[in-house]
């Protein structure tokens, strides 16, 4: 490591704190390691009211909103592995849920906005500040325009904007402009502006020092029509500035020798469990129990995902001797052609249109071969 670097990480979602998919897997494991690398490491995410670890103070401030200031209460989720903050105010987080809720665009401004007054209020400059998906991506337009010209601690801090997903860019009205405080000269193509409405994640390409997403080909595929949300022309812009990085998982969470949500314990010493998972897995899901290769998938079902392609061969796969287990949600259309496909292959297809975190470690845990779309 060449130096030790002071990271803040700020996400919507942290695993294990507030979770709906796999954002907050990677905010929650990336920063560990990092930490484990040396670095000095600290994320930020929502104060929601379904956060139910212990939690300490750390310290109060006012966030101007909207043209009004609002409290900002920091607390500092207590043994966590690596120092979380959660930003509390009752008025934007004090309700069940974490998105869908008709002033998302007003919630998530405040998680950028105070996201920033917190670094200063608890005296850490960071070198990078991650900001992760649209729901942090305006902290990068806030920092550049605003609090680096007005503020020398915020001289030097540079921005790095982690692309999930593209297809979620956070289209909210103009009167965003409004509750951030930003003149109307903003809402122009060359910045927020997008299709008539603020877009939050083009708000961090436009503004972030580099910007990465989650592998090299979808780096690219991001630059092309077919797979660029209507962004591929902004992005083309800051092609020299956009990489792309595989993701990863943690070991120590997904490891079948520790991991308790599983029906017994394994290692690749002893895959004698393993064939005891699958046969535990297939009794679940309703499939006869069988030596045949079982085929798991545990995903959000949308067409970026390429489901169309496994659409377009299942009935080949079918026609080798397999079993297919599906867990997951999304687009009605995929929902129900693959339901289609359980009716159809009753005893050998198994489908769940769900998000059940339990039965996805079990799939990974039992299935032969893991499909990823």
């Amino acid at each position: 490591m060449s130096r030790r670097l002071k990271i803040l990480f700020v996400s919507a979602e942290v695993a294990p704190y507030a979770k709906t998919g796999g954002l907050a897997d990677v905010a929650g494991s990336l920063p560990q390691k990092l930490v484990e690398l040396g670095h000095d490491v600290r994320v930020v995410l929502p104060g929601y009211r379904e956060i139910d670890y212990e939690m300490d103070y750390v310290t109060d401030f006012q966030v101007e909103l909207d043209k009004r200031n609002t409290t900002c209460i920091a607390k500092r989720i207590r043994n966590a592995p690596v120092l979380t903050y959660t930003l509390n105010n009752y008025h934007y987080y004090g309700r069940c849920g974490i998105y869908c809720h008709h002033d998302d665009g007003e919630r998530f401004a405040f998680l950028s906005k105070a996201s920033l007054e917190l670094i200063k209020a608890i005296g850490f400059k960071p070198d990078i500040l991650h900001l992760n998906d649209w729901h942090a991506a305006p902290a990068a337009l806030l920092l550049k325009e605003h609090y680096r010209k007005k503020d020398p601690f915020y001289e030097g801090v540079k921005t790095l904007l982690t692309i999930h997903n593209l297809e979620y860019q956070g289209h909210f009205g103009k009167e965003i402009l409004e509750v951030l405080d930003l003149p109307e000269s903003f809402f122009v193509p060359e910045s927020v502006e997008f299709y008539g409405m603020f877009n939050f994640l083009k708000a961090g390409v436009v503004y972030s020092d580099k910007i990465n997403t989650v592998s090299r080909t979808y780096a690219q595929e991001i630059l092309t029509p077919q797979y660029g949300e209507r962004m591929e022309g902004i992005l083309k812009t800051r092609e020299n500035d956009l990489y792309g990085i595989v993701n990863g998982i943690s070991y120590e969470v997904f490891n079948p020798l520790t991991d308790p949500l599983i029906y017994f314990p394994y290692s690749e010493e002893n895959l004698t469990m393993k064939t005891k998972n699958k046969n535990a897995l297939q009794r679940e899901v309703g499939l006869p129990e069988s030596d045949v290769p079982l085929i798991g998938v545990v995903h959000r079902l949308v067409d970026q995902k390429g489901l169309n392609l496994v659409c377009d061969c299942f009935e080949q796969v079918m026609d080798l001797d397999t079993q297919f287990i599906l867990l997951g949600l999304g687009d009605p259309f995929y929902e129900e052609a693959f339901l289609r496909f359980m009716e159809k292959y009753p005893d050998r297809v198994s489908v769940k249109i769900a998000f059940d975190e339990e039965l996805a470690y079990r799939i990974y845990a039992g299935s032969d071969i893991f499909l990823m779309p």
